[in-house]
């Protein structure tokens, strides 16, 4: 069985969350189960990820440097200035031409209607 938990980590700050992170992996151990993936979504930025590129391959590095392996990616994109369904549709398409282009497979679309606050 494969249990996957997801919480939010917004209230505490980035300097903090290391620590706490161990505190949960050592109850993981305790319960004896073992963790075997762990994930962090992160914000790009509101300029559009300008200087996204530069901060990510500087983390990617770090991971490489401590042994760590990045297994998957997901990339949220914000749809709201497109009206038309058909127009995001092809837009999207594109998106997922040049993801597959990459190298990289597309394990999972995932569409959420709602507006964001």
């Amino acid at each position: 069985m494969k249990i996957e938990i997801e919480f939010k980590t917004g209230s505490v700050s980035e300097s903090q969350i290391s620590q706490k992170l161990v505190t949960i992996i050592e109850s993981v151990k305790k319960q004896g189960l073992d963790s075997r993936e762990f994930s962090i979504e992160m914000d790009i930025g509101k300029d559009g990820g300008a200087q996204f590129p530069q901060k990510i391959s500087a983390v990617f590095n770090s991971m490489e440097q401590q042994g760590l392996k990045a297994k998957e990616c997901e990339l949220e994109i914000n749809t709201q200035s497109i009206n038309d369904v058909s127009q995001a549709s092809q837009k999207i398409s594109s998106i997922v031409s040049t993801i597959n282009e990459q190298g990289f497979e597309v394990k999972e679309i995932e569409i959420d209607a709602e507006k964001d606050q």
